[in-house]
């Protein structure tokens, strides 16, 4: 709300009170506004409840006078695959610009390696998985059997 008019806001879905979003089916018309303003409450408090939404104020950081960073933590359930990402630029209030691009999230590492095997083949996955479960059983029972001698 300090960084420009409700309508301008409004006019761009930004803020979580101003996301444009509607149930399906019937018509929005049918449906009063109370109902929508409930659903749309709804949908963020359990959105915000699986670290989906997240409001951070001081998220943007200048590096410059000029450049900005902003760092965004994604929880774990975020869908790999393309993304867009909408960047407005206010000076004084007033909606000088925006950008939008298309960024592409994908797993690395470990994550990918442990993914790609899940997925490729997943009867040696579940295989491996019995096995490590059963050898890390057998290891912290050893460990106890040990400790208490």
């Amino acid at each position: 709300d300090e960084i420009s008019e409700a309508d301008v806001l409004l006019r761009n879905d930004i803020g979580f009170s101003r996301i444009s979003m509607r149930p399906g089916g019937e018509a929005d018309e049918t449906r009063p506004a109370a109902k929508l303003q409930e659903f749309r409450d709804a949908v963020v408090r359990l959105k915000q409840k699986e670290g989906l939404y997240v409001n951070n104020e001081y998220g943007v950081v200048y590096v410059g006078r000029t450049l900005f960073r902003a760092t965004i933590d994604l929880p774990a359930n975020v869908p790999v695959g393309p993304l867009n990402a909408r960047i407005f630029l206010f000076r004084d209030r007033n909606l000088v610009d925006t950008f939008q691009t298309r960024v592409n999230l994908e797993r690395r590492g470990l994550e990918r390696y442990l993914h790609n095997f899940a997925f490729g083949m997943p009867l040696l996955y579940g295989i491996f998985c019995v096995l490590v479960a059963v050898l890390a059983g057998l290891t912290a029972s050893a460990v106890v059997a040990r400790i208490r001698r």
